[in-house]
């Protein structure tokens, strides 16, 4: 099917290419897993505090829990491409409910919040403004959501912030929709077109919207875990990244046969000895 629609949009390309690049730009956004039924929530989920929040005219479903330990540190749990909150119920379990506060949110298009496309500067965008709203003193990310995070930390201070946890964290952007094109066999035509239209929502070079770039533009202890098998954002791909990890006051964990989800204990235990 990936093939097919791949071809029809190469044949598309030629006739009118801003077509093209509308119709497979919208398909990249376009969350088609991670939406949530109310009335088919975990038990994690249905027990948390919940409401929505207006955010660029979409209602924001937000989760709390331990929400009365005003005491303990509140911990921002920032989700990836085609997931939602639910994804944290096992590292919420692993930390403990009673040694912190946890507050996590669905991106536009997923779980219970409003909103069909998903895109990266949009989710940044959204992620600072629940930075400033809930103003915790650590986030924990994964995936397309850590690299929204960093570019939402580059160049801005937020003094409630103590630490920060990056979980299968992509480099380049550009690599992301690169591995879009090879998915979808497009030809360069509209490869290109992509690149050109990813462009004109960002406000630097396409090929500097990267981590490398973003890691080195504010000052917070970072702890970055990667795994070696990760088939979704490969560890070839990130290595300037981990490099500039290295040398930037920050950790990098390096792990074998968890995958891009990291759902494991030892991930857990790494998270927990360093949010501490």
């Amino acid at each position: 099917m990936k093939k097919c629609i791949g071809a029809c949009l190469n044949l598309l390309s030629y006739f009118s290419l801003p077509k093209a690049v509308s119709i497979a730009f919208k398909l990249f956004s376009t969350p088609r897993k991670g939406r949530l039924k109310a009335r088919e929530l975990s038990d994690f989920l249905s027990q948390a505090e919940q409401y929505a929040i207006s955010i660029d005219g979409q209602q924001i479903h937000c989760y709390k829990w331990n929400a009365h330990l005003v005491s303990k540190p509140l911990v921002l749990l920032i989700h990836g491409w085609e997931s939602n909150s639910n994804r944290w119920e096992q590292l919420v379990a692993f930390l403990g409910r009673e040694n912190y506060r946890f507050v996590a949110f669905d991106a536009f298009g997923m779980g219970l919040s409003s909103g069909k496309v998903f895109n990266v500067p949009a989710y940044s965008n959204l992620i600072r403004q629940m930075l400033l709203h809930f103003e915790p003193s650590r986030v924990v990310s994964h995936s397309l959501g850590s690299f929204a995070l960093l570019s939402s930390l580059a160049g801005h201070y937020y003094s409630f912030l103590e630490k920060v946890v990056l979980l299968g964290c992509p480099n380049r952007f550009k690599d992301v929709l690169v591995n879009y094109g090879d998915m979808m066999s497009y030809n360069s035509k509209l490869r290109n077109g992509i690149y050109d239209y990813a462009q004109t929502l960002i406000d630097v070079p396409l090929d500097d919207y990267a981590a490398e770039y973003y890691i080195e533009k504010f000052n917070l202890p970072v702890l970055l875990i990667h795994d070696r098998l990760d088939d979704v954002v490969v560890l070839e791909e990130c290595h300037l990244f981990h490099e500039r990890i290295k040398v930037a006051n920050s950790h990098l964990v390096l792990t074998e046969g968890y995958g891009h989800s990291l759902q494991d204990a030892k991930v857990y235990q790494a998270i927990e000895d360093f949010i501490q």
